[in-house]
Parts: C-alpha cells; structure tokens; sequence
C-alpha cells in the first residue's frame, strides 16, 4: 500500500463516490423551486459561423484545461467540428435544485460530463444514445467493463457513456490476520467466509470493543452487501419498486446483524465516516471497505494493508461509481455530438486520481495498471470484471433512508422496509406524471477574445463553490462585448485582480503589489463604500490610500449540535444570549465521564485566540492607553480565571494547556473527532467551518456578550484587489462593480450588507445563519494585535497554560507581567 502525505490532506476515501453521487445526493436535500423553463438567450455560447460545426462542451472546472487540449486533438481528426470547452458549476448549491442546475447545462452546452440519473431522464434533458451505439460498428461495446454500460440504462435508454470507474475493494490488516492465525482472504470468498472472518477478528474488552472486523468505510451497504444477495430492487415486469420482498429484508436484515448483532461493525451511518475513518487509522479495524488507490495520511498505523474483492453472493458484488459524458437533448448536432463522446470514451482524463478509465484498452494503453502495487491491481483487476453500479433512485433512495432508521432509532427491518416501499411507490408515480422540458440551445454572438481586453481574477483558495465564479464571469463577459474576465487559481503565472485575505498593514505597510483604488472610487457617482461597516473600510486603508475593496469576512461564532440540544431539552442559543447564559446552557449539556464524556463547550480553533474574545468580552483590556501590559492587572487576573475556570472547576471544557502558546495540529485533529463523534455540544469557530465537521447537523449563534449587552467578535477580512502591475485596471474595476451585487458568491459575512436582504443568499443560508451574520455586524471587531503585542502575548499564554495545570491566576500572571519587562 502507498502513502502518500500531500495528495492527503484529510481522508478523503469517500470523497470521490460521495463526489459522483453529488449530482443527486446534494441536490436532493435542496428547496424545490419553479419548473418554467428558463430564457437561455442570455445564457447560451456562440455558434461560430465558418465552414465547421461548433458544439460546446461543459465540465469541471478542475479539467477544463485538459478537455481543451483533447478538444483540438479531436478537430485535427475531425475538421468539420469544434468543440468549445468550458466549465459547469461542480457542486449544486445556491438553492438550485440538481435539476434546474443540469436544465441550465443542457441549454447551453450540446455535451458534457457530470452524474447523469433518472431525473435528468425523465425530465427529458439528456438524448438516449442507444441508436448512436448501435448505429455506430466502430463504437465496441464489449470493450467497456462489464456493467459500466448498463450504469446509464434505464427507463429503456443507455443515457451516458461511462467517463470512469471508482472501484471498491476491501482493505485488510495483514498484521491482524497474522496474529489471529488466520489467513488472508483471497478472491471469490464468500459472505459468510467474510462474516466468519470479521467474527474472528473482532476483539473485545470490558467496556467496549478494542477491534472491529470490518468499517465500512466506503458506505458499501446497498452495492456490495444488499444488491449482491437481491440483484435488483425493482420488480423484473413491471419497474415498480419491491423493498418489501422477503428476500430484501433478509439481505438488509444480514447487514444490519454485522452491527446490531454481530458486533463485528461499528454503525456505519453514525458520522459519514469521520469517526470510522479513525478507527481505521488507528489500528482498530481488521478490514475495511476502500476505494482503489485511497491513501490514509501520516498517522495511519497500519503499515502492511492488503486487497481484496468483496465477498461474492449471486450477483456481482464490487462497490463502483460511476459519471458519465452526456448529449443534451437540445442540441442540433447530435452527430457531431456523438463523434466527440465517443472520442471521449477513448482518452484517459485526469480529473481524480487513481480512477479506473471505463474502456480496457484506455486502462491498457496508458499502463493504468502498472501504477499499483501487483496485489492491489491483481483484486482491482479482479473486481473491475465484477462491478455493482447503481444509479440511485426512488427505491435506493429509501432503502438508504430505511438503513438509518434501523441503525439510529431501532426501527424493525419489516417497518422501515414497509415504509420505505409506500415511499418509493409514491415517488414513482410522481415521476410518472413528470412532464418533459422543452430544451434549446441558442447561440448569440461574442467577441473574440483575442481582440477583446482580457484579465485574469483569482477567487478566494478555499471555495466551497468554485465554479460559481466561473459562470459569472461567463454571464459578465456576455454582458460586456468589449471586456473579458478569465477566472484562475491564485497560482497562476499572471494575475490581474483577486480575492485576497486583507493584510495586516500596521505591521506588513502598505502592499506594494495592490493597486490604490481610491482614485477609482472617487470618480464614481454611483459605486460608493456607503453601507459599509467602518471596520471593514478600516482594514483596507492605510497612510490615506484604500488598498482594495471590501469584500466579506469570516467571524469568530458559536457553533452547536442540534441532535444533542434536542436531546437535552435544550432551547438553542440565540443572538443576544450572555455570557451567564453560555455557562449554564455549557453545564446542562455536560454529562459523562473518561473516552465517552460529553462536553459542553469547545474552542476549535486556537484556544489562545478564544480567550482573547471571551476577555474583550468582559471588558477587559491587556495593554493600557500607552502600550504597556497590564497582564496581573485584578481585573484581567479575574477574567482569566473565569475563563480557565470553564475547565477547571466547572469541567465543560476540556483542556488543552500546552496549546496556548503552540496551537498543536494533532489537538486540532482529537477536537474536530470529539465534535464528528457528538461528544460536543458548543464549539467556537469561524464562519463556514461547519462545513469541515462530518456528520454533525450543527447551529450556529453569535458569541455571548455580557450583562449590558456588549459583544466583541474576530473578523478575517476578505478584499478585492487590482495587481498594481495590471495593464486593465479599469476591467478590473468594471468586474468589482459586478460582482457588488452578486450574493451567490458569498462565502462568509457581506461588506455590502444589504446583501443579507437578498433571498437567495437568504434561502443558501438559512435564516439562523443570517440572524447570527446580522448579530455579529452589530458586535465590536477586536482589534488585532501589532508586532510588539505578539511578541508580548506569548507570556501571558503560557501562564494560562500554567493556570489549567494547577498554578494560581495570580502567580502565573504575575511572573507573565515581569517576563515582558
């Protein structure tokens, strides 16, 4: 097995399943909203008019490149067409729903790549391409694996051609089989060898289970363990979904026990992975369900993994996911279209790695096979013969929601599966009555772009929604025939503006790489900074110039988990909450005690950091008018102690003392696994990193303030700015003008705060979110620290760090105070 530390930032075994089924799983949990068609002559690319057809190409953002270097191998063969590559949205936020999201696709792109399923079928957005394969002698099916075909077919139609396959196995701790005396399991092992094996495997003591027989890792349930033993979940004749069989229930009934009964499984559906995935890293799972190829990070503790296939039943049992290159049912080239899909098929594409191309002379040609280690790629090679795909619908869809019932609330095989079958017969019959949409592509003119003033713009580094830039960069450039706006990593050779974290200039000075957009402003009679925080301007003006436009900013907040408040009774936090009420709402929801001890408070992000707001909070100050530290000042000595006294004598928050001075990754690690693990009620955070706690249906509030209603919070600020060695500034500033008024690109808290006000950015939200935005607005930025403070500060986070390991507030403060003398 290889490792490798910097293509694994975090686990992220699932992410590429969990990727490919985004296109429904995602979507699916959005609002639904209008259906009438949408007017795509704004919206739509140009049809070149020459000698040769134009058809257009939409994809990931990530691989656009790519496509367009295949794009110009493809009109060397073919000089009668031209493909134009650009990009589609990745992920389907911003309340639109996976349908209304493909429906803008496919009117204004002829192809493209993405999760194709049974609601873009019966809607009608996508050609069925089964007469183009059977038309088409050179097309050679029988070279795809077997079944990846079949992924797309359905309804009577194939309606995509398979891009890649993520392939499942199972992973294996050949330490762990060495001393049960065991051997390793080996391909076309059964189901009950495997139960066999888990069982002894298994290892338990008092107080709990010291090793599992098998993670399921991978959430390969319904593919590998249930469509193995039943084939399908649909009846043969009629289509309609049949959950009810007595030969589903005992295929789930099966699973289930390896949990429930068995005991050789942790609950699978307890965290999407993250607290599993520790077990997994740790040593504490014997096998394990994995994709081929993943990678565990630098902590993995199992040195020596081996491969196999998953246990066979009666039909084909390997876990595999699967997108696909589709025709829009729009385009007036669908034989064009077909030539460049079918090309397509034919070419390895690079967009994740380690993925198996669908064809076996693409995985041939390119020596796919030759990347592996010989037993990973021999089960891998094995299992690629023996694939279970499904394109889920209404029948996977409730059998999923019926597994979580029977996991999480004890709900009986029969219940969950008999209401699981009235719910998927019910969605049918609304799919049924689903009428198809009227699909068009029309082109409109644009110039060249090699006539046309051109800047680069990179979006902030960490998106969420990367693409979104792109297709408002695309909608501007339609808009302005006499500019463009390319958007690109922050990485590129050339930049012209950006999105930049904003600098601390009180101790960086001014940037000499921004350009002053004061003058630009000032011209203006329209665009102002009015409405506006001051603190946001505050932060982009330095010596009299404004160094960039304000933007948003990330705040420190409260996050917290519903599931345990529900529990408790609890009302959830809301603005205006003291810092009286954090304590009691903290000590309520602290329970427990050892490995299973719940808290009710936690600073995720650097505890330093969250003292430094909890102080401000109560008013204090840790320098005087002149500068000077005040650290064993009374009142700063009594505001510590109030903090530290949330861990040591009120015990709701856990300590971690040495981490004051040096924030350490590994505690970040162990907190954000206490949190996945619902063993925290509270925690502090900036604003959108709920986002990086698997699992957790987390709330957000503001900050607690204190007894006369005063808050103090951290902002991150976030600017645009214009590279001051840009030859197209005034692009530049044309593009920032735009993008005021864009709430679908906000990621954090508004400058411009009437953006709030926007109902997409309010439906995206949630109207907790934007309760807690417009509280925090309302709270005082603590101020950032300057050279000389940071340099002074350090002392006084060591003595906290001496306070929570039993030195008195007044003793460690004091020795802190004369340390910066």
């Amino acid at each position: 097995m290889r490792f490798h530390p910097k293509r694994c930032k975090h686990y992220t075994l699932c992410s590429l399943a969990m990727f490919l089924l985004c296109g429904l799983i995602a979507c699916r949990q959005t609002a639904d909203i209008d259906q009438e068609p949408l007017s795509t002559a704004a919206s739509s690319p140009v049809r070149k008019e020459d000698s040769s057809v134009t058809i257009y190409f939409a994809t990931y953002a990530a691989a656009v490149d790519t496509f367009k270097s295949l794009a110009e191998e493809f009109h060397d063969l073919n000089p009668d067409i031209r493909v134009e590559v650009s990009a589609m949205q990745d992920y389907v936020t911003g309340g639109l729903s996976y349908e209304e999201h493909l429906y803008r696709t496919v009117t204004t792109a002829d192809t493209g790549l993405w999760w194709i399923d049974h609601t873009a079928t019966r809607y009608g957005l996508v050609k069925d391409l089964s007469a183009f394969i059977g038309a088409d002698a050179g097309f050679d099916p029988e070279d795809f694996y077997p079944a990846t075909l079949d992924a797309f077919h359905w309804d009577g139609g194939i309606w995509a051609l398979p891009y890649v396959i993520a392939t499942g196995l199972i992973s294996y701790d050949k330490q762990a089989f060495a001393d049960a005396g065991l051997p390793y399991p080996q391909t076309r092992w059964t189901q009950a060898d495997f139960l066999r094996t888990a069982q002894q495997l298994t290892i338990r003591e008092e107080g709990g289970t010291v090793r599992y027989g098998f993670v399921d890792l991978l959430n390969a349930d319904l593919e590998s363990f249930i469509l193995s033993q039943v084939g399908s979940l649909h009846d043969p004749e009629t289509g309609l979904p049949a959950l009810d069989r007595e030969e589903v229930a005992q295929a789930v009934r099966w699973y289930t026990d390896l949990a429930l009964v068995d005991g050789v499984m942790p609950d699978p559906s307890a965290d999407m992975g993250e607290s599993n995935f520790r077990l997994v890293q740790a040593g504490r799972a014997a096998m394990w369900s994995t994709t081929l190829g993943a990678t565990y990070g630098t902590e993995m503790q199992v040195s020596d993994i081996g491969f196999v296939p998953f246990p066979e039943a009666d039909w084909p049992a390997n876990a595999a996911y699967s997108n696909g290159y589709f025709m829009s049912s729009g385009t007036d080239y669908p034989q064009e279209s077909w030539r460049w899909l079918n090309f397509l098929t034919r070419h390895r594409v690079e967009i994740w790695d380690d993925v198996l191309p669908a064809r076996r002379s693409v995985a041939e040609q390119t020596q796919y096979w030759a990347q592996f280690e010989p037993e990973e790629a021999a089960a891998a090679q094995y299992a690629a013969e023996r694939l279970s795909f499904t394109m889920r619908s209404e029948a996977d869809d409730n059998l999923t929601k019926a597994l979580s019932r029977i996991f999480k609330e004890g709900e009986s095989i029969e219940t969950a599966l008999a209401e699981a079958q009235e719910a998927a017969l019910a969605q049918y019959a609304q799919w049924a009555q689903a009428t198809p949409r009227a699909v068009r592509i029309a082109p409109r003119e644009l110039a060249s772009e090699a006539e046309t003033p051109t800047v680069t713009f990179a979006p902030p580094f960490y998106l969420m929604r990367p693409t979104d830039w792109v297709s408002i960069a695309e909608a501007f450039n339609r808009e302005h025939s006499d500019m463009r706006v390319k958007i690109v990593n922050r990485d590129a050779d050339a930049v012209d503006c950006m999105v930049e974290p904003v600098p601390l200039m009180q101790n960086t000075g001014a940037p000499a790489q921004f350009l002053n957009v004061q003058p630009l402003f000032d011209r203006e009679t329209d665009s102002s900074l009015a409405g506006i925080p001051a603190h946001f301007q505050d932060a982009l003006h330095y010596q009299g110039a404004l160094w960039g436009v304000p933007f948003q900013a990330q705040a420190y907040i409260i996050y917290y988990n519903r599931e345990l408040f529900d529990a408790a009774g609890e009302p959830y936090p809301q603005p205006g909450w003291t810092l009286d009420g954090f304590l009691a709402t903290a000590q309520r929801l602290t329970r427990g005690s050892g490995d299973a001890q719940q808290w009710g408070y936690l600073p995720q992000n650097a505890p330093a950091e969250d003292l430094r707001v909890f102080l401000a909070v109560q008013g204090v100050a840790l320098w005087d008018a002149d500068g000077r530290p005040r650290f064993d000042a009374p009142e700063v000595v009594t505001a510590i102690a109030r903090y530290t006294d949330l861990a040591i004598k009120h015990r709701v928050m856990p300590v971690f003392a040495q981490d004051f001075a040096d924030y350490q990754y590994a505690t970040s690690q162990h907190q954000k696994a206490l949190i996945s693990q619902g063993q925290v009620a509270m925690w502090s955070n900036y604003t959108g990193q709920q986002y990086g706690v698997a699992g957790v249906r987390a709330g957000m509030a503001p900050l607690p303030v204190n007894q006369h209603g005063h808050g103090t919070a951290v902002f991150r600020y976030e600017g645009l700015f214009v590279a001051s060695e840009t030859p197209h500034r005034e692009v530049c500033w044309a593009w920032f003008r735009a993008l005021s008024s864009e709430a679908e690109l906000i990621e954090g808290i508004p400058a411009r705060v009437n953006l709030l006000d926007s109902p997409s950015l309010q439906s995206r939200l949630g109207e907790e979110t934007v309760a807690t935005y417009r509280a925090v607005l309302e709270y005082d930025p603590l101020p950032a620290l300057s050279l000389s403070e940071v340099a002074q500060i350090r002392w006084l986070y060591e003595a906290v760090g001496e306070i929570l390991t039993g030195a008195s507030p007044e003793g460690a403060l004091g020795n802190a105070q004369q340390q910066t003398q």
